[in-house]
């Protein structure tokens, strides 16, 4: 049985040039879920192959196998994170250090830290792309 929906989102996705968009459970609280959306390989005008990519965002988590697995192959990820100047990650967020041992460790690629906090916790530094 295929469901309209998801028919309709293979549609879109092809349209656009994208060869998935998956969703995987993270540690956080009930229902919590990263995505990735990756991009197929492409040819150019001229017949050369652009390499397709992949984005991986965390969502508010602390790193988790399902994150190391989802990440693997990534050119960018995008990851949720506390502990900025002071502030306190609770047991379901990342904070600061563990992005060293957490979901890229097993390789080099490129990751931006985000958060989106509480409006009584300290802001984020505006710089915080790595």
């Amino acid at each position: 049985m295929v469901f309209p929906s998801l028919k309709r989102l293979k549609e879109v996705l092809s349209e656009a040039g994208l060869e998935a968009l998956i969703s995987f459970p993270v540690v956080h609280c009930p229902q919590a879920f990263g995505i990735a959306l990756k991009a197929a390989e492409r040819i150019n005008t001229v017949g050369k192959a652009i390499p397709g990519w992949k984005i991986v965002y965390s969502g508010d988590t602390r790193p988790c196998p399902e994150l190391v697995e989802a990440s693997r192959g990534a050119t960018i990820l995008i990851h949720e994170a506390s502990n900025f100047r002071g502030c306190v990650g609770g047991g379901s967020h990342s904070q600061k250090p563990q992005h060293n041992r957490g979901s890229h460790r097993s390789r080099k690629l490129s990751w931006c830290i985000s958060h989106h906090p509480h409006p009584l916790q300290p802001k984020i530094p505006e710089n915080s792309c790595i």
